[in-house]
Formats: C-alpha cells, structure tokens, sequence
C-alpha cells in the first residue's frame, strides 16, 4: 500500500492523554535514574546512511536508557496494550515492533527533524507508525507542573502544517511514520520518553 493512499493518508495524529498511569511513569523514570547513576546509558544513535548506524549529537542529543528486564518487560507489555487503538486509528494492522526504547534528553537535548520512514534508508521501509508515550511532563502555557522546559514534539502532517505538542506525563502520541518531526532543545530538566515503531 502506498504511504500517500489508504488508511493513512488521511489518518491524522493521535494525541490521548493519560494511557499510563504517573504511578507507572514515575516507576520507569526512577528506573532511568538508577541506570543512568550505573552508567547503563549511551548516546542515541542515528541512520547517517542506508547502513551504517552512527552517533551525531549535532542532529540528536539524547541518551538511550538500559533498565532492568523485568521493568522493560512491563513496559513493552505497556505499550502493546496501545496497540488496538493505534490500528484502530490509523485502519492498519502493526504486527512487527522495531523495539521499545526509552530516550531521556537533558538540557540542550534534541533531534533535528527527520522521519522515521523514509525511502533513503532501506531497513525502515517496514515502519508504518510511530509512538511515543511521554514519562514526563513539559512546561504548558496553562501553568501545569513541568519536569523541564523546551523539547516540545514539533510534528508536520501530509499537508506540510506543523504542530507543536508539549509532553504531558502518560500521553500516548503517534502518528505516520513517514511524517517529518523534530524534539526542539531542552532548555531545563529531564524529558523522558518511550518509543517505538511499528509495522
């Protein structure tokens, strides 16, 4: 099916606050923490060509996160939880998982926009879907407590309109792989994230 037909051509971003619980956030961040004092983090790799996998913190300043196997157990049953409502949206099926992550961006953390799909890169022609649930929470203009500031998700959809979203603790984001989007820098705190990509 091509990306610019079907279901997810017209498919738009879902946003859905609250899927887990800041009980079961603060677990995985408290977690993260305890790894990153044992030195079980590593900067965030990149594709920089069709094969080759590298790190470049000029385009992403990020760390991947290593926790306990029974945690990250819990949490990849977490997020497959999400599944049938991300098929339901998005009116495909996402059998295959590239592999949960978890990502933390300190102050001056970022990725430059990128896709997640894209036809230069082979080995993520499988990706349909890509999601996020944020562990932590950003500043809001409404005032809510916030973990750091900066780091909103900017998203560009099909038609090339951008939106910025601005991480709530336990929001399920997703949207088409093939979407350009972008972390915007850190300014202040800690942004924890779990991602995946499916296909």
């Amino acid at each position: 099916m091509s990306l610019d037909t079907g279901p997810l051509a017209t498919a738009g971003l879902l946003v859905a606050p609250d899927v887990w619980t800041p009980a079961f956030c603060a677990r995985v961040r408290a977690a993260m923490d305890a790894a990153m004092d044992a030195g079980e983090a590593h900067a965030a790799e990149i594709l920089e060509a069709p094969t080759s996998i590298d790190v470049d913190q000029a385009v992403r300043r990020a760390l991947d996160v290593t926790v306990p196997d029974a945690l990250m157990d819990a949490v990849v049953d977490a997020l497959a939880a999400c599944r049938p409502r991300l098929e339901a949206h998005f009116g495909v099926t996402l059998p295959r998982s590239d592999g949960v992550g978890l990502v933390r961006y300190l102050a001056g953390g970022r990725y430059r926009r990128h896709r997640d799909r894209d036809d230069a890169y082979p080995e993520t022609s499988h990706r349909r879907v890509s999601a996020i649930v944020w562990l932590s929470a950003g500043s809001a203009p409404e005032g809510a407590p916030a973990d750091f500031d900066g780091g909103a998700l900017r998203v560009w959809d099909a038609s090339g309109s951008a939106s910025d979203l601005i991480p709530r603790t336990g929001m399920l984001v997703a949207f088409p792989s093939h979407w350009s989007h972008e972390v915007l820098p850190v300014t202040r705190g800690i942004r924890d994230a779990v991602v995946d990509w499916l296909g």
